[in-house]
C-alpha cells in the first residue's frame, strides 16, 4: 500500500516488518475501533543514539467492497467521536483555566469501551501546560453511538486531585 493512508475502519492482515535499521519490531497493534484505527508498534533498539527506521506497513481492507474516501487533509473523514470528546474536554478545561497560554496536550492513544445500551466509554491522558507549569490529567466521555452524541466529559488534575465534570 504504498502512499496510501491508512483507512479509517476495519483491516485484516495487518504487519510492519522492520526493513532497515537497528533492533527489530514488537508489541504491533493492529487498528481497531477501540484504539480509534490507530496502528502501533513497539521497536527495541539495544543502542544509544539516534537511529533511522524504515518499515514496512500492510493489510487487507476488510471491506473490500467498500470504496476508500478521498484524502481531504482530515484523517477522520467522518465523525469522529475521540476528536468529539476531546473538544468537549478541552473547552471546559479552558473555561476554568483563562490565562492566555493554558493548553491541553493529549499524551495517549484513548481507549474505547462498550458499555452497551448503544453508549461508549472514550478514556485518556493529557498535560494541562501553560508558561509556568504542566500537570497529567486523565479524562473520560461517555458517547451514545447511535446519535453520536458526547453525553458527559470529565477530566481529573492527577496531581492536585481536582475533578471537573461537564454535563
Amino acid at each position: 500500500h504504498a502512499g496510501e493512508a491508512m483507512p479509517f475502519g476495519r483491516v485484516e492482515d495487518f504487519n510492519v516488518a522492520l526493513e532497515r535499521g537497528r533492533g527489530s519490531v514488537f508489541d504491533v497493534e493492529q487498528p481497531t475501533r477501540r484504539n480509534n484505527f490507530t496502528g502501533a508498534v513497539t521497536i527495541d533498539d539495544p543502542q544509544n543514539g539516534g537511529e533511522t527506521y524504515e518499515l514496512v506497513v500492510a493489510w487487507r481492507n476488510a471491506d473490500a467492497t467498500r470504496v476508500a474516501p478521498v484524502a481531504s487533509g482530515d484523517p477522520y473523514p467522518y465523525f469522529d467521536e475521540t476528536r468529539a470528546c476531546q473538544d468537549r474536554v478541552r473547552g471546559e478545561f479552558l473555561s476554568r483555566n483563562r490565562e492566555g497560554d493554558a493548553y491541553l496536550e493529549f499524551t495517549t492513544v484513548p481507549v474505547r469501551e462498550d458499555m452497551g445500551g448503544n453508549r461508549e466509554r472514550v478514556k485518556g491522558e493529557a498535560w494541562a501546560r501553560n508558561r509556568a507549569e504542566s500537570r497529567p490529567i486523565g479524562y473520560e466521555c461517555v458517547l451514545n453511538e447511535r446519535n453520536n452524541r458526547v453525553l458527559s466529559a470529565t477530566y481529573e488534575v492527577r496531581s492536585r486531585g481536582r475533578y471537573s465534570q461537564v454535563q
